[in-house]
């Protein structure tokens, strides 16, 4: 409800954008505490947040702790008590006994006496609710402290392009949404920055903007401003442990730092992410990059501890993920990614070419680049140290070589592609490794390689089951890597097994799928020849059943498709729901299912090569003909065809 503001709030007039959740968890709340705080970084809106919740909190009184003014008689003034210059303590409580008040205290980290005379307010006055700001917690008993996050991605850009467009700069000069969105997520999200950068697009194109963003504190001095206040209110060993965890690039663990990081938590300037194990910490962008600034003659050592700490890590992760933490062993170097390339870009400008190398090789070593996707990237980083000549499948065995997990591995896998006799054993071996060590991945990779060698021994039907496995494994967890080579062995087994063309139709579609897959992957797998061999193989058999014509045209349906490449491989069944075009006419489904019933196909090729059931399309074919008013197929047929409906 709006309620009387007799307090004077400070006109608000500007756009307020994407806070509509919080307003509420403010607003309720307050109805059931005395004491809350909103706390954040400096710039994120905690201060338009309380004015804006003020409206719906009843009889609001509001006092900005930061003005200067000694605290007692400041608050004397917010509540309208005469002659308040000379106001005592005595003289406030006496106002407020009874009364059912919203104190706003803006700014309550800026005055040192804030805590104590919080606590005396809400012991004289049972009434009082008090709704506090600052970068940090007030630390009294009862206190509720809810943080304020930044802006996301769209309610950025929304408050930037309204704020630009509300200062006059045309709309015609606003219409690149995705430069808009890299400035915003630059500048963290921050209300505070966001308005200095619309006031600059004025002056500056969006694109000018957005290239100058990364130098924010020249692009925006009022920003500087305010990240000065958050340093000064630090001590001086937080303001040094700021500047030595502004070399990180991504969230780090309390065991990466150089120090407690609780003060630094407590005053906004990391937040930490505690349902995750180890709790991870982050720094904005803008509070990094101020960091870094203060780094000044001790930016040489903060990087080479940095690196080093890097180093050690990712050599612990390449020689313990085997076992029952493999997922959250791999998963944490995913996540390190971007500290591990500054730390390979720090060791080669300062001429540590081995500390670079030994990053490179561990960082592939630990197998994190092939489960999620990033080998191409992991290789690269390896050619910068070595000069190599960028084969993904190459720089692995020279990487694995000794390797006592991932090499036998390796070794089984070439054995079965080579048609090695040995090959089963070899795999079977690598197997029952995993299976004691409790290792997730390793066990779906050893499936795979003992699926590869029962598929090249001939033995089909034991491959089908080693494969289903461990697909079903597979999609439970984004190993991106081996979901490709699995739907690629399970086209392999599917055509070295199929003798009829709805078979023959699912295995072209899973060969088009997986080059999909590796294509995204970053990884170029043509020129490789057993891999070749394999395919050609597959293809051969495939085109025998369906000819060259059809099997091209499965494979790229598959490549299309390949988002439901899973359930394809394990037989099961796909759901694509069909949207009714304007009018009432045929859905898209229909209308191709029309165009296939011209080509003369019948029912059983149509759903093959549409991963549907036959039953499903005569449903279609009934629909269709229930629609347009015809009896037959012929009759679909004829009419599909003078509608230019195939294609």
């Amino acid at each position: 409800m709006i309620g009387d503001h007799s307090g004077d709030l400070p006109l608000d007039l500007s756009p307020f954008v994407g806070r509509d959740d919080l307003l509420a968890a403010v607003t309720g709340r307050l109805r059931r505490t005395r004491l809350l705080t909103l706390t954040g970084p400096a710039g994120v809106g905690k201060s338009r947040l309380a004015l804006r919740a003020a409206v719906r909190l009843g009889r609001v009184r509001y006092a900005d702790l930061a003005t200067g003014t000694p605290l007692w008689a400041h608050l004397a003034a917010a509540l309208g008590i005469p002659d308040h210059g000379t106001a005592h303590p005595d003289e406030i409580f006496a106002h407020l006994a009874g009364l059912p008040t919203v104190l706003i205290l803006d700014s309550s980290d800026r005055n040192p006496g804030a805590a104590d005379a919080t606590t005396a307010l809400l012991r004289a006055a049972p009434g009082l609710r008090i709704l506090a700001t600052g970068r940090r917690r007030l630390g009294i008993d009862g206190e509720y402290a809810l943080p304020v996050p930044p802006l996301g991605p769209p309610d950025a850009v929304r408050l930037f392009l309204d704020l630009a467009e509300a200062g006059g700069v045309a709309a015609t000069a606003l219409t690149d949404r995705a430069a808009a969105e890299r400035l915003c997520t630059e500048l963290d999200g921050l209300p505070l920055a966001i308005k200095l950068a619309a006031a600059r697009a004025r002056t500056m194109s969006l694109t000018e903007l957005t290239e100058r963003a990364a130098d924010r504190f020249t692009l925006l001095p009022g920003l500087r401003t305010a990240v000065d206040l958050s340093y000064r209110q630090c001590t001086p060993r937080e303001q040094q442990l700021w500047a030595a965890c502004a070399v990180f690039a991504a969230p780090f663990t309390a065991a990466a730092a150089p120090g407690d990081l609780d003060g630094l938590v407590d005053k906004s300037v990391l937040t930490a992410a505690t349902d995750t194990h180890p709790a991870r910490f982050t720094m904005l962008r803008t509070l990094r990059a101020y960091g870094l600034e203060q780094l000044g003659d001790a930016a040489g050592a903060a990087r080479d501890r940095h690196r080093d700490h890097v180093r050690d890590t990712l050599a612990g992760a390449a020689d313990t993920w085997f076992g029952t933490r493999e997922l959250g062993v791999l998963t944490a170097v995913r996540d390190e990614l971007p500290d591990i390339v500054a730390a390979i870009d720090h060791s080669l400008a300062t001429g540590a070419g081995d500390d670079a190398h030994t990053l490179a090789r561990d960082l592939i070593r630990t197998r994190a680049p092939f489960v999620f996707g990033f080998l191409d990237i992991a290789v690269t980083q390896l050619g910068r140290t070595r000069g190599l000549d960028g084969d993904p499948l190459a720089t692995a065995r020279a990487v694995f070589a000794g390797d006592r997990h991932t090499a036998p591995l390796l070794a089984a896998i070439g054995a079965a592609f080579t048609g090695d006799p040995n090959a089963r054993d070899l795999a079977a071996d690598c197997l029952r490794r995993a299976e004691t060590a409790g290792s997730p991945i390793a066990l779906t990779w050893a499936l795979w390689a003992t699926a590869l060698a029962c598929h090249r021994a001939g033995d089909q039907d034991a491959a089908a089951g080693l494969l289903t496995t461990c697909l079903d494994t597979q999609r439970s967890f984004d190993d991106r890597w081996g979901q490709a080579w699995s739907i690629e062995l399970a086209a392999w087994i599917i055509a070295a097994r199929c003798d009829d063309t709805d078979e023959a139709g699912r295995a072209a579609w899973l060969l088009g799928a997986a080059t999909a897959r590796h294509r995204d992957l970053g990884i170029d797998l043509t020129g490789i020849r057993h891999l070749d061999d394999a395919r050609t193989r597959a293809r051969h058999r495939i085109e025998t059943l369906l000819g060259p014509d059809t099997t091209a045209a499965e494979t790229a349906a598959g490549v299309q498709g390949h988002d439901h490449a899973i359930r394809i491989a394990l037989g099961e069944p796909v759901s694509r729901r069909a949207s009714a075009p304007p009018g009432g006419g045929l859905t898209t489904r229909e209308q191709e299912i029309a165009g296939l019933v011209a080509e003369g196909l019948t029912s059983a090729r149509i759903g093959a090569r549409l991963r549907i059931s036959a039953r499903t399309v005569d449903t279609h074919i009934r629909n269709i003909g229930a629609k347009l008013g015809l009896a037959n197929r012929a009759a679909i047929a004829a009419w599909a065809s003078s509608t230019a409906l195939r294609g």
